[in-house]
Formats: C-alpha cells, structure tokens, sequence
C-alpha cells in the first residue's frame, strides 16, 4: 500500500508540498513531489527543512501559514483559490487544497488554474461587450424562446414603448 501511495504522488499531475508542525509550532517543509517542481519552474528540495515562512517569505503577511497550521494540527482542511492581476490581467492563479496526512503532518495540493481563470475573464468581458451592444443598439432586438415567447428586449424596445405608450 505504501508503495502505491508513493507512486500516485509521484505522478499525479498535481503539485504537493509536504509540511510536518513541531511542537514549538514551527511549520517545517520536509518535500515536494515532482509536479510541484514543474508548476513551480523551481527545486523545490531547496525548501526542505525550513519554516514556511523562511522558504516562502511572501506568505508570511497571508493566512496560509495560519491555516495550514490548522490543517496539520487539527486536521481541519482548507481551500482557497490565491489570483494574482498585473495592469487588469490575470498573471497566475492557483487553487491550493491543504488537509492533514497524520497527526501533526499536512500536505498542500495544488494546481496552476491560470488558463481556465483567463479563459473565465475573457468570455464574462465578451458577455458583458454583448450584453453593452445588445442594451444600447438603436434598433429593437429581442430575444424568443422555443415557444414564440418574447423573453428578453433592449433598451431601444423598452424607450419605443414608452414612447408610444405617451401618446
């Protein structure tokens, strides 16, 4: 069995820093599996016996040290979805899954979503360029359903009644 544990973390194509808590409540890094290399673009075996804070100085001003803490302590197991913007663009985006493997051991899992978090800004842009189009165009669109129902107008429907309604 711990042969077939080992080889699923060794090639699940998701990224795992392995963290064990010590008594005096030091969070200390003890490995990576591969993917978390790859998605990394780093080493991460550099990071092996440091705090969290000490190999990842810019998350020691976010609740992450706090809440994987949790998750190795209590075994209490936290999500979260960190994105980082540049001039209004998405830049990276990682979803990160952290739970206890044993007592006062946890593993945090996670994933490079920056494709599919692109991917998302660009179609709710795209719908809200359609939805600015369709609103304002000055001429009277609508939208029918299957049955011939009249479900949706534009604003140019809606000031052309008004309009005839006034008169």
């Amino acid at each position: 069995m711990e042969n077939q544990t080992r080889s699923i973390i060794e090639y699940i194509p998701v990224g795992m820093h392995l963290y064990r808590l010590e008594s005096d409540g030091r969070l200390i890094f003890i490995g990576a599996n591969p993917a978390a290399d790859q998605i990394l673009g780093v080493d991460n075996s550099i990071f092996i016996g440091k705090t969290i804070e000490e190999a990842f100085p810019l998350l020691k001003e976010t609740e992450v040290p706090r809440r994987y803490r949790e998750a190795a302590a209590s075994g209490k197991s936290w999500h979260t979805e960190s994105i980082d913007y540049h001039e209004g663009a998405i830049r990276g985006a990682f979803e990160v899954h952290a739970f206890q493997t044993a007592p006062n051991t946890m593993v945090a899992a996670f994933e490079d979503v920056t494709t599919r978090k692109q991917s998302e800004l660009a179609l709710q842009q795209s719908e809200a360029k359609y939805r600015l189009l369709y609103d304002e165009t000055p001429v009277l669109l609508h939208s029918i359903d299957r049955n011939g129902t009249v479900v949706e107008v534009n604003n140019y429907w809606l000031k052309t009644l008004a309009l005839s309604e006034m008169k």
